[in-house]
């Protein structure tokens, strides 16, 4: 029997200074683009764009899990 491999994780102060900027990016995306069309007009992809960040990287509704 195989024994199990547990997940690689990654505790990076780098990695976690570049996902608090690219949070960042995307809050001011979004504050941006409800200026100029207001909470209807704004679309996630046109937040996305202005952010520099795919669509998905701007649809997490919540933070990431604390890690054990």
């Amino acid at each position: 029997m195989a024994a199990e491999v547990s997940p690689r994780r990654q505790h990076s102060p780098l990695r976690q200074a570049q996902a608090a900027a690219t949070r960042l990016r995307i809050i001011e995306a979004a504050h941006a683009e409800f200026e100029v069309g207001g909470y209807e007009g704004a679309r996630i992809e046109d937040v996305a764009a202005r952010a520099g960040v795919a669509v998905p990287s701007a649809t997490c509704s919540r933070p990431p899990s604390p890690r054990p």
